[in-house]
């Protein structure tokens, strides 16, 4: 038969465990603050949606685009993302929305991002009401590519209006060559230089009535809204999930804070593991399986392998402690005698009992010839007073080699 054992161990894995598992309770309350801290923080907190629409934008140029260039090359992305936060998109968003909306709101409550190596236009909008940030979303989008086809159709007029300046320009100048060819006499230089004049300016009018004809008609091709706001995903903020997990793992935090300040002010050991951690010390609980005298036979048993080679022993025990007469009984039978011992310093068997309760100096005289002792008490002592103990048994040459833990006695 054997005895369940608990050995001091080091402030490793096993001992944290071990003040968890005891100050269970500060863990617990710590947690549910956490999580309380979190509830409160969702209700008190407004929740914001964040709600985008997707904007495909052409490459709209005034020149015919190059074949040998993507249209993500033909975008200035950075140029596109400022006419999207612009007053004029923010003002043309307000007037589709109407009444009530204001473009001050609608430009710090927006927020636009682009693709840098694509053509795609990120418009997004936030607010508490989910139905108030599609509705603005989309309106937005729609604004933007309006004042990009406004503003690309007026530079278009610009460009449009300056070719057929040049081109009246070149027509008069043809008029004057074709008539100084038939002023000029047949075969003479001048002729030849009037119609080398007029293949030139033919040669160039046809270039710019070509350049003019080929402006793109941008008002269907200025970019499309790909994924509007009403079909989107709408992202709440805070995330209701985030919270809870980040106050939850701050609850554990604070928990474990709380145990490990409360196991620092702890008083009195928890239990055998702590017990043996303040005593330095295996220490030998009862055996649950058997009643009386027996449950102890065990832990005397170890208690005598403990002692073999240290000389003579003895059992420093509480008297008034249910479990006195049936520890002292064990601990007698092993050392070969019967029970019934003096408290005051005598004799079960082999082994010397003295009351631990006994004043200090007159417990250290009880204890003539003692090398080894075995500690038994009970969950009223203080940590301090078993230190203590422990350090006045050292200081006087007699070895703790173990220790029981009893009931306390009244």
């Amino acid at each position: 038969m054997s005895a369940p054992e608990v050995f001091p161990e080091a402030m490793g894995t096993r001992a944290l465990r071990r003040i968890l598992v005891a100050r269970r309770v500060w863990v617990l309350i710590g947690t549910v603050i956490g999580v309380l801290g979190a509830v409160v923080t969702i209700l008190v907190l407004p929740s914001t949606a964040t709600v985008s629409a997707l904007v495909n934008i052409a490459a709209v140029t005034t020149d015919p685009a190059p074949q040998d260039r993507s249209a993500s090359n033909l975008v200035d992305m950075s140029t596109e993302v400022q006419i999207a936060r612009s007053s004029l998109t923010a003002a043309r968003a307000a007037e589709m929305l109407g009444q009530g909306w204001e473009t001050t709101h609608l430009r710090e409550s927006a927020e636009v991002t682009g693709d840098a190596e694509g053509t795609i236009v990120r418009i997004s909008f936030t607010s508490t009401d989910e139905e108030e940030a599609r509705r603005a979303a989309d309106a937005l989008a729609t604004a933007y590519l309006e004042v990009r086809t406004s503003l690309v159709r007026d530079r278009v007029e610009a460009v449009a209006g300056s070719i057929d300046t040049e081109l009246d320009a070149l027509r008069d100048q043809l008029s004057e060559a074709l008539a100084a060819a038939q002023a000029a006499g047949e075969g003479s230089p001048e002729r030849a230089a009037a119609l080398a004049q007029e293949e030139t300016l033919r040669t160039r009018i046809q270039t710019l009535s070509t350049r003019r004809a080929s402006l793109y008609d941008i008002t269907s091709d200025s970019g499309q809204v790909i994924t509007p706001a009403s079909d989107a995903t709408v992202w709440w903020a805070p995330s209701r999930r985030t919270v809870l997990l980040g106050g939850t793992a701050a609850g554990v935090v604070l928990g474990l804070v709380l145990a490990g300040v409360r196991q620092s002010l702890a008083r009195r050991p928890s239990g055998p593991e702590e017990l043996s951690e303040v005593l330095g010390v295996p220490v030998w609980r009862a055996d649950v399986t058997t009643t009386g005298t027996q449950r102890w036979d065990a832990a005397a048993q170890l208690a005598e392998f403990a002692a073999q080679g240290l000389g003579r022993c003895a059992l420093l025990g509480e008297a008034t402690s249910p479990d006195a007469p049936d520890l002292e009984e064990a601990f007698a039978r092993v050392g070969g005698g019967s029970g019934g011992g003096s408290h005051q310093g005598g004799r079960s068997g082999g082994v010397k009992v003295v009351d631990i309760a006994l004043p200090r100096a007159q417990l250290l005289r009880a204890l003539p010839g003692v090398r080894s002792v075995v500690l038994a008490v009970s969950p009223r002592w203080r940590t301090v007073e078993l230190r203590h103990l422990v350090d006045d048994l050292v200081a006087t040459g007699r070895e703790p080699i173990g220790a029981v833990m009893v009931e306390e006695g009244r």
